[in-house]
């Protein structure tokens, strides 16, 4: 071999271990990013009704936002409610709520009884939304699960929730 090819191949290997050396290495894990996580990225939000006594005194709007993290199969979810004495959550906000960050791993698809085709996850740490959660996501909505409806064996929602997310 040449002193040429010597210091090509020492070069080749100096850069194998510099780069980590692949997919499996702690320092620079791989991201499994797939179409779910992509459509979920960014903010999401609903105005829902407040009631006080059956009567409804004001409205919460809350936004959801999803991001990619750096574990695989996995995205950060962050939730904000806004609360406002208006009826369809304008005007001046009152109070401000929520979980500032959960991790929200994505568990594969599923159907619910209904035959409504679902994307089952796990939700770390949110009492909004159960630890075990079922989505059915558009390019334009997001649904969530109804926790307060019967579960499945392994204790994800049945049914989907009346109200939807809408992409902001």
């Amino acid at each position: 071999m040449t002193h040429s090819r010597h210091v090509l191949t020492a070069l080749v290997c100096v850069l194998l271990v510099g780069c980590g050396g692949g997919a499996s290495d702690p320092i620079f894990p791989s991201l499994s990013i797939n179409p779910i996580s992509l459509q979920l990225q960014g903010s999401w939000d609903v105005c829902d009704p407040a009631y006080t006594n059956g009567v409804q005194t004001g409205s919460d709007r809350q936004v959801v936002t999803f991001g990619i993290s750096p574990i695989a199969n996995q995205v950060s979810m962050a939730v904000s409610i806004t609360s406002y004495n208006s009826l369809n959550c304008t005007g001046a906000p009152s109070n401000n709520t929520g979980d500032p960050s959960v991790r929200f791993s994505l568990q594969g698809g599923g159907v619910l009884p209904d035959a409504t085709p679902v994307e089952k996850v796990g939700i770390e740490a949110s009492p909004r939304f159960g630890p075990k959660q079922v989505i059915k996501l558009s390019s334009k909505q997001l649904v969530f699960g109804d926790t307060s409806k019967p579960l499945d064996a392994n204790g994800y929602p049945t049914v989907l929730q009346t109200r939807s997310f809408n992409k902001l």
